[in-house]
């Protein structure tokens, strides 16, 4: 990222005053390194095909990650609630940003697109393959760190399905619906009957359990009220309709 056009794209969008004072910085600690690695989670792949084609030798790993995980680690830091527009925004944004990447064939050389929950699953094997595809080796010295820092005594994949706990039944249902094409996309299957929360099945039992307790006290109520009611005899009743017919 050290000559203009790699700026270019890094400080797009930056307020000024920060991008002048931060360049010179970004220039310096470029120029002292063979590779350069800068993360993004605001671009979109479609902004970045330009750069792609232009030549510039520049390799883009998309990272790609359930939208269930997404969207509960954004509630987690309290970035907005869970709510419909939030499911549709993350939904479209991650679809079309597959959609590109799929059909940008043509640049397999320079476009890695890697499924987070892979990844974590199997820190060594996609770092070997991430690795090859930047052009750096994969030494001793890579495989240390690995151990020491991503492995090192962290639970990668319960982190990446901490979704299961984070989000509600009725939250899971919702964002699978409207993802439900990226889902299929990246192979991710929806929730299955039997992996619902057992706390949210025991509560579903239990509410309809109180529907049916209210039911029957009312069904009882009902009859109580019928029998207190006084019961007219048929001799009694034919004299009222009788009644009834000589006003008329």
């Amino acid at each position: 990222m050290c000559n203009r056009q790699y700026r270019q794209y890094i400080l797009h969008g930056c307020d000024p005053t920060i991008a002048t004072s931060v360049a010179p910085r970004l220039d310096a600690i470029c120029r002292a390194h063979r590779h350069h690695v800068v993360k993004t989670v605001r671009l979109h792949v479609a902004d970045l095909l330009p750069l792609l084609k232009s030549g510039a030798d520049v390799r883009v790993v998309y990272l790609v990650r359930d939208p269930r995980a997404v969207i509960a680690s954004r509630r987690n830091v309290g970035i907005k609630p869970v709510i419909a527009s939030t499911i549709h925004a993350v939904c479209h944004d991650m679809q079309a940003n597959w959609a590109t990447a799929r059909d940008a064939g043509v640049l397999a050389d320079r476009l890695l697109v890697l499924r987070y929950e892979d990844f974590v699953t199997d820190i060594k094997t996609y770092s070997r393959e991430l690795l090859r595809f930047a052009g750096i080796d994969y030494d001793a010295a890579v495989g240390r760190f690995i151990d020491e820092i991503a492995l090192g005594g962290r639970d990668s994949t319960a982190h990446a399905y901490g979704w299961k706990s984070a989000l509600s039944l009725a939250e899971t249902r919702a964002i699978e619906k409207t993802c439900a094409p990226y889902l299929e996309s990246l192979g991710l299957a929806p929730t299955l009957p039997e992996e619902e929360k057992p706390q949210e099945k025991l509560q579903e039992k239990l509410q309809e359990k109180l529907k049916a307790k209210l039911q029957k006290k009312l069904k009882a109520k009902l009859q109580e009220k019928l029998k207190a009611k006084p019961q007219e005899k048929p001799r009694e009743r034919s004299r009222r309709r009788s009644r009834r017919r000589s006003r008329e």
